[in-house]
């Protein structure tokens, strides 16, 4: 049924220079600085307002939904996402090794 499949994926390492290692309807991936990071896609969403959700690292790390690195809002496109990793116990960004998320919507 319609919207409740993963329209985006992508597996990928976050630290230096970060890398895809596997993805589904991505084009390509941005390193906006330390934990902040955007994904825009192949297939452009119907809307803005899908769900982002994901997992970060080994020490605790979280994705932060519509913040940039700085902690700035920044929206949902349908063309891509920008999102930052924190570490859940003093929020601050950081840049795992593991990051995965996906993008569940209308397509």
């Amino acid at each position: 049924e319609k919207g409740q499949l993963i329209k985006t994926w992508i597996n990928f390492d976050g630290s230096g220079t970060v890398s895809i290692r596997d993805s589904y309807n991505v084009s390509s991936l941005v390193d906006n600085g330390t934990g902040d990071y955007s994904v825009n896609f192949d297939d452009d969403m119907s809307n803005n307002d899908y769900c982002l959700a994901g997992t970060a690292g080994y020490n605790s790390e979280y994705i932060a939904n519509h913040l940039t690195g700085g902690g700035t809002e920044i929206n949902y496109a349908t063309d891509g996402c920008r999102f930052s990793t924190r570490h859940v116990y003093n929020n601050n960004v950081s840049d795992p090794d593991h990051v995965e998320v996906m993008i569940i919507g209308d397509s």
